[in-house]
């Protein structure tokens, strides 16, 4: 189960709050409970880097990375199921796509808002494309709060939601100062790409809070840029309304190199078994929603043994969790069993595509 501060009954039950019977005092219950959480949540990262500074230290026993979630509750609960509640020695980041075509993206982010509330040292967000008006909006997310809430109040929760993804952060560092250091152990967590290797990570944390529909270079280079096999940089086909960054093993080689990372940590593209390693193992993506295109979803969990940061990798404690070992021998890529996400209802159009919402 959920941690019990993040359970609701209504949450996940879109038959429920679509029916023609459905309780308006519940459906306002609902509505103001999101919104309280989407508003603190907003207040609380006004205050904060656009560049999460995620520090584990001696006293940390576990880090869980999940990836693209689009609104998809039962991928969200199962995560949580397998990595157990947000603590000072388990600590999570959510790496963005949080909304989606997913019919329970609402509940998707305000429980992803409740837990950084709840938990601010030990839940980070960071942003993806889909955390975005223009894109969001063409996902149905808009029309799917109208209609669950109303007119007036989806389209008032619906501009909470777009003033929280102007302030989410674009990546995060993860550090390991009680490592060896000799040893470069630091981690580049973003939702889909890289600076490009001359660009500081100030440049990052200094980065005006911009809606994706005025997408700067650095927010087409984080949110919406990819790796490619090709060596060198070039534009990607225009998708979603971006023309992106494509970019090959020699800068990420060069990134790494420059800032002193041993990992990059990615999501935004799916997989048929919900994760990938390329650029020499440079490069780690990891899709965390089931969809057609990846029927195996999964999150990254790294536990660490007896305080030491040698990352060894454990054997996963859910039955239906199966390990994969591949060139990250010190860490463990988790599938979990799920269903797809619940369509939203036919009368409700999804106007996105794999490139345009991914």
């Amino acid at each position: 189960m959920l941690p019990p501060k993040v359970q609701s009954d209504l949450l996940g039950k879109w038959d429920l709050l679509l029916s023609p019977n459905r309780n308006s005092t519940l459906i306002t219950y609902l509505h103001t409970s999101h919104k309280r959480f989407i508003t603190e949540a907003t207040d609380l990262l006004k205050k904060r880097s656009l560049l999460n500074e995620v520090v584990v230290t001696k006293n940390v026993s576990s880090i869980n990375i999940v990836g693209d979630l689009h609104g998809n509750w039962d991928c969200l609960k199962q995560a949580m199921i397998s990595g157990k509640e947000p603590s000072e020695t388990n600590l999570w980041i959510f790496n963005g796509d949080f909304v989606g075509s997913g019919a329970f993206s609402i509940d998707v982010l305000a429980t992803l808002c409740r837990l950084l509330v709840e938990h601010p040292g030990c839940v980070f967000l960071n942003r993806g494309n889909n955390e975005c008006a223009r894109t969001s909006k063409e996902c149905g997310f808009q029309e799917c709060l109208r209609t669950v809430f109303g007119e007036e109040m989806g389209t008032a929760l619906w501009g909470d939601c777009v003033s929280l993804f102007k302030h989410l952060p674009l990546a995060s560092v993860v550090s390991f100062p009680d490592s060896d250091p000799t040893t470069t152990r630091s981690w580049f967590v973003t939702h889909s790409g890289i600076l490009h290797p001359n660009a500081s990570l100030s440049t990052i944390r200094n980065a005006e809070r911009h809606d994706c529909s005025d997408a700067t270079d650095v927010l087409k280079q984080l949110l919406w840029s990819r790796p490619s096999n090709e060596n060198g940089t070039h534009l990607s086909a225009y998708s979603g309304g971006v023309h992106s960054m494509v970019w090959g093993p020699d800068i990420s080689s060069e990134f790494v190199k420059v800032n002193e990372f041993s990992l990059i940590i990615r999501s935004h593209d799916s997989t048929d078994r919900g994760y990938s390693i390329t650029h020499n193992g440079r490069v780690l993506t990891v899709f965390s929603s089931a969809t057609e295109l990846c029927p195996v979803p999964c999150f990254y969990r790294n536990e660490f043994i007896e305080h030491h940061h040698g990352l060894v990798p454990l054997p996963r404690l859910c039955p239906s969790a199966s390990v994969l070992y591949e060139i990250l021998t010190s860490s463990t890529v988790t599938p979990y069993k799920t269903t797809n996400p619940t369509p939203f209802p036919k009368h409700i159009h999804c106007h996105c595509c794999v490139n345009s919402c991914g």
